[in-house]
């Protein structure tokens, strides 16, 4: 382990035991209404919130595109800090969501994370220190042709979340725009954590993914911060009310290789590639539930999605 993550792994430890008795605990009934219904966005009404979201909170969000998908969408993706419109030396966060277009669960937990950031900020104490001290991307949907095609591949029938450059096997298919678009804006950002949203299974998933030596599913696969990715996933576990009661996987997180090997995935090109600490977040053993539960999926995840947060907020919080 690096001394920046073993510094980074000790950061995080201390703040979650400082803070962690009393922050984010609120829910949506608290008094201050998320702003939208408890529905799914399609591509249009995703666009249509976040445009209306930035505005609202422009003193604390940007929206921007970092590309197009296969069928010109825009792959929007929203800057959430105390100056969005200034570069600054704090840690770098990443939200990647709806890589599956089938996987829409993500999608949605992601939107009313950033209306309960924008009603929050000035209110609450924690989210606003929180986002004063952080730099926050979220790419609410990394895969917008899929969603309107309700299906699991993009446009051209490719899997993103097997399209990326991989340190053990170099994917076979041509890469596509979406997967060209993020791995440019990784390039180009120094991101110290972050995660990808899916559906399927309730679990958090941590590298890696692929193995040196091709062995198959149910191999760990170890990676130099294997102590670091366990505390890490254990943090989204244990603030998720079911996740870490998991049957399948003990304490609600498994090693990606250990459940079923893949290459060309986000977490693995992104901690291989740029040492930035990614997970793979399953959210709902329902890929596309009915819009009932969607409330009780963001209840779900709402403390789990700032908590994870927490230990980028530290390793600043410890340096500054």
């Amino acid at each position: 382990m690096s001394h920046l993550f073993v510094f980074f792994f000790l950061g995080s430890i201390f703040m979650s035991q400082v803070i962690a008795t009393n922050v984010f605990e609120k829910t949506v009934d608290s008094g201050v209404s998320d702003g939208h219904s408890y529905s799914y966005h399609d591509y249009a009404g995703l666009t249509n919130f976040l445009q209306s979201v930035s505005q609202n909170c422009s003193h604390i969000m940007n929206l921007f595109s970092i590309g197009k998908s296969e069928q010109d969408r825009q792959l929007w993706t929203l800057r959430i800090t105390d100056h969005p419109n200034i570069e600054e030396s704090e840690p770098e966060f990443l939200y990647v969501g709806n890589m599956h277009g089938n996987e829409a669960v993500g999608r949605e937990v992601l939107i009313h994370f950033i209306q309960d950031i924008c009603d929050r900020y000035g209110v609450d104490h924690d989210v606003t220190t929180l986002v004063d001290e952080t730099d926050i991307y979220i790419i609410v949907s990394m895969n917008p042709d899929g969603f309107e095609l309700q299906t699991r591949n993009n446009a051209q029938g490719y899997d993103l979340n097997r399209n990326f450059p991989d340190q053990f096997k170099e994917p076979i298919h041509p890469r596509q725009s979406e997967t060209k678009a993020v791995t440019s804006f990784i390039e180009r950002k120094r991101f110290n954590l972050g995660a990808n949203l899916h559906g399927g299974s309730l679990v958090c998933n941590y590298p890696w993914d692929g193995t040196k030596t091709k062995h198959l599913t149910g191999y760990v696969s170890i990676s130099p911060d294997d102590t670091l990715y366990k505390h890490l996933c254990g943090i989204y576990s244990n603030n998720h009310p079911t996740m870490h009661n998991s049957a399948e996987f003990p304490g609600g997180i498994t090693n990606g290789a250990n459940w079923y090997v893949l290459y060309g995935g986000l977490q693995d090109y992104s901690y291989s590639q740029h040492e930035m600490l990614h997970v793979t977040l399953e959210l709902s053993t329902v890929k596309f539930p009915p819009q009932t539960v969607l409330q009780t999926e963001w209840e779900n995840n709402r403390v789990a999605l700032y908590r994870f947060l927490l230990p980028t907020y530290s390793s600043s919080s410890s340096s500054s």
